[in-house]
Formats: structure tokens, C-alpha cells, sequence
């Protein structure tokens, strides 16, 4: 679908499993994440299930509230 990305998207096959994790070291839950990004739980869901990804202002906005760097979140690098 994407070539020369890993994972056949943009964001590799990383950016689920780093989301949640993320989330869950934050104590939140999908519904309080949705929350304060103004978003749907199905889209946080969504986003860590790897059927949807979010634009980059939602990377921005989830790497801002998640203490975490966008490099890291999409998969670029392996250390926060």
C-alpha cells in the first residue's frame, strides 16, 4: 500500500502498541484520552487496533498529552 514504509503505512506497525502503552502508563482511559484530544473513544480504538490513523495535528496533540516524542510514537526511534 505504502512502499518503503514498515508495516504498509506511514506510521509502521509500532504507532498501535506505542499508543496504548503510552495511554496506560498515563492512567487514562480510550474515554479520557478522546476526551482531552476531542475525539471519539471508536477513534482512539481505532488508532491502536491499527484500522486508523490519526492527522498529524492528532500526532502533535497525542505526543503533547502522552509526554512522548513523535519520533517515538510513529516508530522512528526506540527510546523516549
Amino acid at each position: 500500500m505504502f512502499p518503503n514504509y514498515p508495516g504498509d503505512t506511514p506510521f509502521g506497525n509500532k504507532f498501535p502498541q506505542r499508543l496504548r502503552a503510552q495511554r496506560i502508563a498515563c492512567a487514562l482511559s480510550q474515554d479520557d484520552l478522546a476526551q482531552m484530544l476531542g475525539t471519539s473513544r471508536v477513534a482512539i480504538a481505532k488508532w491502536e487496533t491499527g484500522k486508523k490513523e490519526p492527522g498529524i495535528a492528532g500526532i502533535i496533540r497525542l505526543c503533547n498529552l502522552l509526554d512522548v516524542t513523535a519520533d517515538y510514537l510513529i516508530g522512528r526511534v526506540d527510546e523516549l
